[in-house]
């Protein structure tokens, strides 16, 4: 099962909350409620997430670096390497796949 934080909400804080109706129901003789358990890899996961959270999307280093050979006009793409890059996309997202199934198809 995938944990993910983009529905708004955090598992552990979750997991807080209801530990602590629980304990409130004991004492209270309250019904108890439903309990959540997360396993150590989950919270470990919880971790990893929160520390990646705090990593940048963009590594603004290596975009002034790009930028800066770009404008000495020092910075230079071959071809081939343009067509790798489009190439191992594609691959990764399965578009070559679809497009040997049809080739395959019309022979």
């Amino acid at each position: 099962m995938k944990i993910s934080r983009s529905r708004g909400f955090d598992p552990v804080d979750l997991y807080s909350q209801q530990a602590k109706k629980a304990d409130r129901a004991n004492r209270t003789g309250e019904a108890k409620p439903d309990e959540v358990e997360i396993s150590d890899k989950g919270k470990a996961i919880h971790r990893a997430m929160h520390a990646l959270s705090s990593v940048p999307d963009i590594r603004e280093e290596k975009v002034e670096d790009v930028r800066s050979r770009i404008e000495a006009g020092r910075y230079t793409v071959s071809g081939k390497d343009v067509a790798g890059k489009i190439f191992a996309g594609a691959v990764r997202r399965g578009d070559l796949g679809e497009l040997r199934k049809r080739n395959n198809e019309d022979s």
